[in-house]
């Protein structure tokens, strides 16, 4: 690893990947690194396994048991996937079922290349959707969040999962009407304005509907001053009221200022919803 005087600015959004130096003793050749998520960075939530070993299995996308110390994908493209099967064991034999049985929905899972090998930067960020246990391996429900390269059939890997960000006590919450109460969603832009009161950061966006959608989905995107701030847009199922049993937000910006003007986009409407309401949770800074 290199000395703090040699390293690189970042050159985009961290992932948490990335290792920061550590004191070690031992003279100039003892540097050592330590994940930048470990250190309870954002996201700040608890590190369940770190750095367990494992096989990448690109051998079927099917839901099934991967093998002993193997990562399957649901997708043949992996960054497309939307669920991973996880065998309960690392290639060290090592349980993980234990700690992959507590992750929370809103968590984290980390895939990168081994250490050793020279596709270091290969590498994926997941954020938890829903969490099965099964015979012999766990089925996690993911959406994508970030990630580079594209892994090679059977190749090394390091597995990472983290708790999301603990709730805090300070958490406040906005709410903002995005529709009438009987009047049919129609998709467009700038469907409602909210104007931060205070500088604060960003903890979750979600949408419910007073009357469901009987086809198609129903997704918001939301806006920091005409740019979106979310990796992942909130999405009503069919049928369902709100996003907390549909698709998850992921922010990707989450710092706002006293003043700056929030946006509200309707990117699906579904078919006959009504009542669209937002809630913005932010934590004051």
């Amino acid at each position: 690893m290199p000395k703090i005087s040699e390293m690189a600015a970042p050159a985009s959004a961290l992932s948490g990947l990335e290792l920061i130096p550590i004191l070690q003793g031992g003279g100039s050749d003892a540097n050592a690194g330590l994940p930048l998520l470990a250190t309870r960075s954002v996201p700040s939530g608890a590190v369940l396994i770190l750095r367990k070993p494992m096989t990448a299995d690109l051998s079927a996308t099917t839901d099934a048991d991967p093998g002993a110390g193997k990562v399957r994908w649901n997708n043949a493209t992996p960054a497309s996937a939307t669920v991973l099967y996880i065998d309960d064991a690392d290639t060290a034999s090592g349980d993980i079922a234990t700690p992959l049985a507590t992750v929370q929905v809103g968590g984290f899972v980390y895939l990168q290349a081994n250490s050793t090998s020279s596709r270091r930067d290969c590498w994926q960020k997941w954020q938890v959707t829903s969490l099965t246990d099964a015979t012999g391996y766990t089925k996690i429900g993911v959406t994508y969040v970030a990630g580079a390269g594209t892994w090679t059939a059977d190749e090394t890997l390091e597995l990472t999962v983290q708790q999301p960000t603990p709730a805090s006590a300070t958490v406040k919450q906005a709410q903002v009407m995005l529709s009438d109460m009987s009047t049919a969603l129609t998709t467009g832009t700038g469907k409602a304005l909210w104007i931060a009161p205070e500088a604060g950061s960003l903890t979750d966006v979600w949408i419910g509907v007073g009357t469901v959608s009987s086809s198609g989905a129903v997704t918001v995107d939301f806006n920091k001053n005409g740019t979106s701030v979310l990796t992942t847009q909130p999405s009503i199922d069919v049928s369902e009221n709100t996003s907390l049993t549909g698709t998850s937000a992921v922010i990707s910006s989450a710092s706002f200022a006293k003043g700056d003007r929030f946006t509200f986009d309707i990117d699906a409407a579904g078919t006959g919803a009504k009542a669209l309401m937002a809630t913005v949770e932010y934590e004051p800074s």
